[in-house]
């Protein structure tokens, strides 16, 4: 099903996000989700990679900077029209997964709560001037975020956190595919074919 999801929303040029919602973080989904965009999208397009980590407990980081100690610098966060923009550091996603500098499992503090966000800004080769279709990956594994995530989905309940801000828009503005309660342990490809 989401292969389909997958390829309608890009065909169409929507903007579109995934949205896990498990008991635990899963590398081996975002290992098995970039690869998976890698071998559908990089013949047609070019593709740029952001991945941070939002928390409203503790200062936010961005997973992509190669040091620890450059995750002390501020993550900004801007609503646009139909995107979220995120002022932290961007890869073009040109081979195997283990070229990235991810820091998928190492974090600086231990994150109570928070939300896991890879940006995936898809630019036509043919039209590199042209409008990006962006693709967000959203890892929700805590109980304080699923509550904000179940009022975020209510039409009459109001955004009342930046992290509820941040989901009432990508769930208004842009195509949203759920994934939940993925067992760990499991070999996550399968679930995007």
């Amino acid at each position: 099903e989401y292969e389909m999801y997958h390829e309608m929303c890009l065909k169409n040029g929507w903007n579109f996000n995934l949205i896990s919602v498990s008991d635990g973080s899963s590398s081996s989904l975002k290992t098995a989700l970039i690869n998976f965009i890698y071998s559908r999208c990089s013949n047609d397009y070019q593709i740029l990679l952001q991945y941070v980590y939002l928390s409203e407990e503790m200062p936010s980081q961005d997973m992509l900077l190669q040091k620890s100690h450059e995750s002390d610098i501020e993550i900004k966060l801007k609503i646009e029209e139909d995107s979220l923009e995120l002022d932290s550091n961007r890869v073009e996603l040109t081979g195997d997964i283990n070229t990235l500098p991810i820091r998928t499992n190492e974090k600086k503090h231990i994150l109570i709560s928070g939300l896991g966000i890879l940006k995936f800004q898809l630019m036509k080769k043919s039209d590199l001037q042209g409008k990006p279709t962006n693709f967000y990956f959203l890892e929700i594994d805590d109980r304080k975020t699923i509550e904000i995530l179940e009022r975020a989905v209510m039409p009459s309940q109001a955004a009342s956190s930046p992290i509820g801000i941040i989901l009432k828009k990508l769930l208004s503005d842009t195509k949203t595919f759920f994934l939940f309660h993925i067992d760990n342990d499991q070999e996550n490809e399968a679930l995007l074919n």
